[in-house]
């Protein structure tokens, strides 16, 4: 069938053989219509599907919206990870037209999963070794309960000098499997703390633009730092009322907690490179509610089969702001070239 949407689908063992420390580091690596900058000393992950400017806000998380960490996510906690492009053929709190980042965590299965691995990185972003495992386990009778846990730790220098990186994910799958219905609950934490996070400028008027410094030359001050601590549960349940007809519901709720103090805009003054940053400081939280309900069923008239479903969604965002100021007197002036 001819139609404008398509999938790209990326599994576990694309995720690990790569050793992605995000989503942009697993969806941009074969696929060409999605452009990531390759911005490394960033905090955040921007990137483009299709021509069309995207972030982790356009991701579903077991299909909910808005319950994936807001700034970076750690893809160890994931089975797959799939990037939906052109109209979407169904539609969801948030989803924007034209793409999306469906994200799906693991499911506990037979056999059982005991896996730790280190990676040991020769190059950025990260210049330490990160740590990350998985244990996965069916217990009862019947291996109708399933539990399983996923972790990953990575600290080290960052891509330019004078930064570090560090990050922390934990994350939980329970469910439980009966005849005729199914329940599970997922819970995850991530913290994310970049010191010396890089940030770019613009040009003063009226100025070229300069030859640029070495790649690893942190141009803003080695005392900033952002963090941001993400943390979400769902719940999802199905129960099939009939050999023909099923009901779900789905409810999340997520919430993150941001502090930035450092460089909030910069302005190259003149071709030798010297530029001045204006400072700030910046602080807010984000709770998030998504829910999902509806109904799948079939049917046959005659030899003919029909699928059919509905759904309703449900997305509450509120944000709270502490602190989005510059600091009066607090501008700092310095070179490309000779950072100081």
């Amino acid at each position: 069938m001819d139609t404008p949407f398509s999938t790209v689908s990326y599994t576990e063992a694309f995720i690990r053989d790569r050793q992605a420390k995000d989503l942009t580091d697993v969806i941009s690596a074969t696929d060409p219509t999605v452009f990531s900058n390759g911005v490394t000393g960033a905090w955040s992950e921007n990137y483009a599907i299709r021509g069309f400017a995207s972030s982790t806000s356009d991701t579903t998380f077991n299909g909910l919206s808005g319950m994936a960490p807001y700034y970076r996510t750690s893809p160890e906690m994931f089975e797959r990870i799939e990037v939906l492009k052109g109209p979407p053929p169904y539609s969801t709190a948030c989803r924007r037209a034209a793409r999306s980042v469906a994200a799906s965590t693991w499911c506990p299965s037979v056999p059982a999963i005991s896996r730790c691995y280190v990676s040991v990185p020769t190059s950025p972003p990260m210049r330490s070794s990160a740590p990350t495992w998985m244990w996965a386990r069916r217990l009862g009778a019947d291996k109708q309960f399933g539990i399983r846990f996923n972790g990953a730790y990575r600290d080290g220098d960052g891509a330019v000098g004078k930064q570090s990186k560090k990050v922390q994910l934990g994350s939980l799958a329970l469910d439980w499997r009966g005849e005729r219905a199914r329940l599970s609950a997922d819970l995850y934490s991530a913290d994310d703390r970049v010191d010396g996070p890089a940030r770019g400028g613009g040009l003063a008027p009226g100025v070229a633009i300069p030859r640029p410094p070495r790649g690893d030359t942190l141009i803003n001050p080695d005392w900033a730092y952002v963090d941001s601590q993400d943390k979400g549960a769902m719940l999802r349940g199905e129960l099939d009322i009939s050999d023909t007809l099923m009901a779900y519901l789905a409810y999340g709720t997520s919430k993150t907690d941001y502090r930035y103090n450092g460089s909030i805009s910069a302005q190259i003054l003149n071709p030798a490179g010297d530029f001045t940053t204006v400072m700030g400081q910046l602080a807010f939280d984000i709770k998030k509610q998504s829910g999902d309900a509806g109904l799948r069923g079939s049917f046959r008239t005659g030899a003919v089969g029909h699928q059919w479903a509905a759904n309703v969604t449900h997305y509450q965002h509120t944000q709270n702001d502490y602190g989005r100021r510059s600091v009066p007197g607090w501008d700092w002036t310095t070179n490309l070239y000779n950072p100081v």
